[in-house]
């Protein structure tokens, strides 16, 4: 067997089959996912300091915006009522990927500006996110609906006692 017939049936066969396995992981790359999750968390948190309300919903979780509508998602997360505490700064800490789901651990700088306290504080959160057809979405969290929730049970058992 000659030199050119060997490259012929060993090493063009070899080297095709290595550039096809190649590309065919060139999108399953290691990061990849990774840097989605994190571009879209900083889209996320950069809506919630510029108060870009359409945005930071668009980003939440579908499940969630089939429960809550705009209007109230507005309400929640961004009344005047919710002025008294305002995102200041956010900085990524760490990220936990799973596939399809994520916690991303984040340092928030938030300024309160209650009547009695005026105040910078740092806090630590865990964010979980979710990988849906190929989006990331931030856990939808319906903060009022818990509180509400808490408050018409107060109500009840008062009307009960009072009876």
């Amino acid at each position: 067997m000659n030199n050119a017939s060997w490259i012929m049936r060993f090493f063009i066969p070899m080297a095709a089959a290595v550039v096809f396995v190649g590309c065919a992981h060139l999108n399953d790359r290691p990061g990849s996912s990774q840097e989605e999750l994190i571009q879209r968390v900083n889209t996320y948190w950069d809506a919630k300091i510029k108060d870009q309300v359409e945005v930071a919903y668009s980003i939440e979780h579908p499940e969630g915006r089939k429960k809550v509508p705009i209007y109230r998602y507005a309400g929640m997360n961004f009344s005047p009522q919710q002025a008294s505490t305002k995102l200041l700064s956010f900085k990524i800490l760490a990220v936990d990927l799973q596939e399809d789901r994520a916690v991303v651990s984040i340092q928030q700088e938030v300024m309160i500006t209650a009547p009695v306290l005026r105040t910078k504080l740092k806090l630590v959160r865990d964010d979980k996110w979710f990988k849906i057809d190929g989006e990331w979405y931030h856990e939808f969290k319906d903060v009022r609906a818990m509180s509400d929730a808490i408050i018409q049970y107060i109500q009840k058992r008062r009307q009960m006692r009072s009876k």
